[in-house]
């Protein structure tokens, strides 16, 4: 959740709880949507409510705002996706919608007091509609996490899968941009790139090494 209107906009909110997932240490959350100070529509009836407001319009906070938005962003993936033709399975399309919002959020969201957000604070980023529905390729899963690393567990690997759900060949290629400098840890992918037609699909490993 972030601000929506205010000199904090662009700002990770105080009020949510950040990852990762206390069981399995999985990346939450995967993006970022604004929840803070959001001017809506709201019942102007019950003076008691919590949202009631007599001109039917109110500022109000909280994720439930922030998850609407990726809603609305979604169905609007969706409806492009199903135009496309592509046949996809409803798990096919539930996976390239998810994808569509993660793997082109931006970066322009700050931490709370200002600073450098962590993956575990914003994940892939902000939520930008307009990036989602021009997304070509859908990756399976959207996120990888590799848990909780322990004495001996490494090296480990992950797989995802790639999908060129556009409407042309294209090729798509893989690196790894490490967002925070550790000397005993490494990830490499299996591939550099590949060239994909439509609807193909092409497996790639990431591995991650350390010490």
């Amino acid at each position: 959740t972030i601000g929506a209107n205010d000199s904090q906009a662009d700002m990770v909110a105080d009020i949510y709880t950040r990852g990762p997932v206390i069981e399995t240490f999985g990346l939450k959350p995967e993006l970022v949507a604004p929840g803070v100070n959001i001017y809506t529509a709201t019942q102007k009836i019950d003076p008691n409510s919590p949202m009631f407001h007599a001109s039917g319009y109110t500022l109000a906070t909280g994720t439930s705002f922030s998850v609407a938005m990726a809603a609305g962003a979604a169905a609007l993936v969706k409806q492009k996706l199903t135009q496309s033709n592509l046949g996809l399975t409803p798990a096919q399309m539930a996976a390239a919608v998810k994808s569509a919002l993660v793997n082109t959020a931006t970066q322009d969201v700050a931490d709370t007091g200002g600073g450098q957000p962590r993956l575990s604070a914003v994940g892939g980023g902000k939520l930008n509609a307009a990036n989602a529905l021009g997304a070509t390729l859908a990756f399976t899963p959207a996120t990888l996490s590799f848990g909780s690393v322990t004495a001996g567990s490494l090296p480990s690997s992950l797989s995802f899968t790639v999908t060129n759900t556009g409407s042309a060949a294209q090729t798509a290629s893989f690196s790894v941009n490490q967002l925070v400098s550790d000397s005993r840890a490494a990830v490499t992918v299996s591939s550099t790139s590949a060239t994909l037609q439509p609807g193909a699909s092409v497996s790639v490993q990431a591995k991650l090494a350390g010490a």
